[in-house]
């Protein structure tokens, strides 16, 4: 049995992160199953990563989120850390037009 185990977990870590998906949907029960896809949940950047794409510093990323233009959200399995959802940071800098860019 433990070969076998052994053998499943190599069988597993050749799969894509979709396929790795699919499986769990196979074999987890269907009321133990997350609310979401895991392949499309929100993803969180750090601080820095935020700073980094604003062209900022970390201490003008905290201050946009304590003026409310940024949303920090708690990282998963983290107590203190927190993160920005990357779709609102889109938002923020397209001026919430989607994929265009922000013009003056």
């Amino acid at each position: 049995m433990k070969d076998k185990i052994e053998l499943a977990k190599l069988a597993v870590c050749q799969l894509n992160q979709k396929e790795r998906a699919e499986l769990m949907r196979l074999f987890m029960p269907s009321d133990q199953q997350p609310a979401s896809d895991p392949i499309h949940t929100p993803r969180l950047l750090r601080r820095a990563e935020v700073a980094r794409r604003l062209s900022c510093s970390i201490r003008n990323v905290d201050r946009l989120a304590k003026e409310g233009l940024l949303r920090k959200r708690q990282l998963p399995g983290r107590s203190r850390a927190s993160g920005f959802l990357e779709s609102e940071l889109t938002m923020l800098l397209t001026g919430g037009q989607g994929s265009e860019p922000f013009h003056d």
